[in-house]
């Protein structure tokens, strides 16, 4: 066979790990295997989401330029959804154990896979996607009589797998007309909405089990009857043969049953679904007329889909800006407006040059948008009377300070405004801002309420399994009683026993129980344990990230509720947004500032006050006082002498960051008498 016959094939359905619980297999690990295998692209479309897209493209960013002399493998993105086709009522797979179809094994899911080949489309997937989500996670379907569906109406390649509840029902028995009379809905549908432009496959992959080949012969039977073209591809589950195991584990995780149960309906039934050479669906596909056709259909999407993450971009709310303003224009106004407040006596020539410096810096880099929507939901918060303060490099920032979000004057410490932005490292700048915990909702609110949900979205967290989570899971698969697990594991939540051993702590733990854990056992327990350790589990939420975009979030990333009640959250985490070098916005909780609140309310009450002195007063600085100012965060003095004399005699229980042993311990050595 001629080697020009591999060429220019990719791949159209992959699922990563970020299917959560469905696929063992990394977005790296696939694209590894792909690159390695000879493939000319790889497309990756996950369950109900673009969860794992951010990744993909970074690590195949990374993988390519490790490998030079290689054709770099291109990138298709793309999630599948899920939209019953066919009545499937009464079928015995989808009744077992009283399962829904969400629970069922991916292989029979009803999905079609939706591939963006612009960006333009790729808006349009997550559009679509952000809908899907619009009820949570319960209610993930589509359904052909929804009116409302957003649908793609450009640029956005529909593929149906040879999967679904489909591949119970073989060609011309009733369920399958149903299937049919659907899929001829579902494809005239799509032709009307993209004005007969969008492109429709059924997909055509070798069949590794007898269930496949029904699918098979349905969409060869669609393909004479509906006049659907066909697209050859392999339907990927995993990287390696090898991740077999691992899968059959996750779906054991997923049903929450042992192995012995899963195995026989919710697991493939071999190791063939994962990323063999061209060479496997071209021998397949070699000596039928309608599978070249397939074959060439691929290499035809494989040249038109263009959409890389590289695209990608988008810019922080400038509504604020008044009219015939720039961003940059505006925050120097402000920023010298508020430093004139801040110095009533004049701004001192160190401030003014830092100041010049910063916001020329922050105009080079173009981060004016990102300062003044900080600034924007800071003032809210003063507004409001809510205590909040910006930490970490934040406080390196002159800009920072003179608009109220930092407290760090220049004149009282040297500051290294390049450790929080440079030239050099052209990182985005990250500002986190902490306000009081019992009032941070009310922020949180203001910040949905001023751009939308579609503008503004919490950031996720991949919640993975670490080592209490996979030896519990890992347990309950080899049929281990759940309170017997938990008795077993008692041990490794104890820190004291952090550094032993697991096999030891299983060991001395079944021995003391009299429980029979014979050695071959445990292993394959730990085996299984370590298998699972560090692969997604499911979606969470970040402490207090928040992504704000001028234009809709669709453009970047879709949105989704959040399990916590008015939480939104796009679905990717803090390291995919700081690997594709986009901006985040940290509203955080402290429970302190709520105590510091507390703190001046009560003096405020009895009518303390800090009267004007030498010993409290810094000349020329922000912290210069009035008599008989009323006390707040702004007035208290710097170098107050007994409030050092107490530090210094480690008299810190309850003072935030150096309340803790190891501080009481150093401070007394250190003698520090200046901030």
């Amino acid at each position: 066979m001629a080697a020009e016959s591999f060429q220019g094939l990719s791949i159209w359905l992959a699922q990563s790990n970020f299917s959560f619980l469905h696929s063992p297999s990394s977005p790296r690990d696939l694209v590894a295997a792909a690159h390695h295998n000879g493939w000319q692209g790889l497309g990756l479309a996950d369950f109900d989401g673009v969860y794992g897209l951010a990744r993909f493209f970074l690590d195949a960013s990374r993988i390519n330029a490790d490998t030079p002399h290689h054709n770099p493998l291109r990138l298709f993105y793309g999630a599948q959804v899920r939209i019953p086709l066919g009545d499937v009522s009464g079928l015995k797979a989808h009744t077992v154990a009283g399962l829904e179809d969400l629970m069922a094994p991916g292989h029979l899911q009803p999905r079609v896979a939706l591939i963006a080949t612009s960006h333009g489309g790729y808006t349009a997937l997550c559009r679509l996607l952000r809908y899907t989500h619009r009820q949570g996670k319960s209610a993930l379907m589509l359904t052909l009589d929804d009116h409302n569906i957003p649908w793609p109406e450009q640029d956005v390649a529909l593929i149906v797998p040879m999967r679904g509840w489909s591949a119970l029902c073989p060609p011309h028995t009733p369920r399958a007309h149903s299937w049919l009379a659907d899929l001829a809905s579902l494809h005239s549908l799509w032709k009307d909405k993209t004005r007969g432009q969008g492109l429709f496959f059924l997909a055509v992959t070798p069949p590794s089990q007898p269930l496949e080949h029904h699918s098979l012969n349905a969409h060869l039977w669609a393909h004479e009857h509906l006049g659907i073209p066909l697209i050859a591809t392999e339907d990927v589950f995993f990287a390696h043969p090898r991740d077999k195991s691992t899968a059959d584990l996750l779906a054991a995780a997923r049903l929450n049953a042992p192995l012995t149960e899963v195995m026989p309906w919710a697991c493939l039934p071999n190791d063939a679904r994962c990323i063999p050479p061209p060479s496997h669906l071209v021998t397949f596909c070699i000596h039928d007329p309608r599978f070249q056709e397939a074959l060439q259909n691929n290499r035809n999407l494989t040249t038109l889909a263009n959409f890389s993450f590289d695209e990608l971009s988008y810019q922080y709310p400038n509504e604020f800006v008044p009219a015939g303003m720039s961003a940059i224009g505006f925050l120097r106004q402000l920023s010298w407006s508020h430093a004139n407040d801040r110095y009533p006596n004049g701004v001192p020539e160190r401030v003014a040059s830092l100041l010049t410096k910063e916001l020329e810096l922050v105009e080079e880099l173009g981060f004016a948008d990102y300062f003044l929507t900080v600034w924007d939901i800071v003032r809210f918060a003063r507004q409001k009377d809510i205590l909040c303060q910006g930490r970490g490099s934040a406080a390196n920032s002159c800009v920072c300070f003179v608009l109220g979000i930092t407290a760090v004057d220049p004149m009282v410490s040297d500051i290294l405004f390049e450790r929080f932005i440079s030239r050099e490292r052209g990182e985005p700048p990250d500002i986190d801002v902490d306000f009081e915990h019992e009032r941070r909702e009310e922020v949180i609110q203001y910040i949905y309420e001023r751009y939308g949900r579609t503008r503004a979205a919490m950031v996720a967290n991949v919640i993975t399994f670490r080592r209490q989570g996979s030896l519990r899971a890992a347990g309950k698969a080899l049929g281990i009683e759940l309170k017997t697990v938990d008795a077993l594991l008692k041990g490794t939540r104890d820190r004291f026993f952090r550094d032993v051993p697991t096999d030891t702590i299983l060991k001395e733990r079944a021995a003391a129980m009299g429980f029979a854990l014979s050695d071959e056992q445990r292993t394959t327990w730990l085996d299984m344990a370590a298998r699972l350790l560090g692969l997604p589990r499911h979606l969470g939420i970040h402490s207090g990230g928040f992504v704000i975009s001028q234009l809709p979030l669709d453009a970047l990333c879709p949105t989704e509720p959040a399990t916590m009640e008015g939480r939104s959250v796009i679905q990717w985490c803090k390291d995919d947004l700081e690997g594709l070098g986009l901006f985040k916005i940290d509203v955080l909780a402290l429970g302190m500032l709520t105590a510091l609140r507390k703190t001046l309310h009560a003096l405020a009450a009895h009518n303390k006050a800090v009267p004007k002195s030498p010993s409290n007063t810094l000349a020329g600085s922000a912290s210069a006082l009035c008599a008989d100012e009323p006390i707040s965060l702004a007035s208290i003095p710097p170098d107050c002498k007994k409030t050092y004399d107490m530090i210094c005699r480690a008299h810190t229980m309850g003072t935030f960051q150096i309340e803790s042993r190891a501080q009481m311990s150093i401070i007394p050595r250190l003698q520090p008498r200046c901030f």
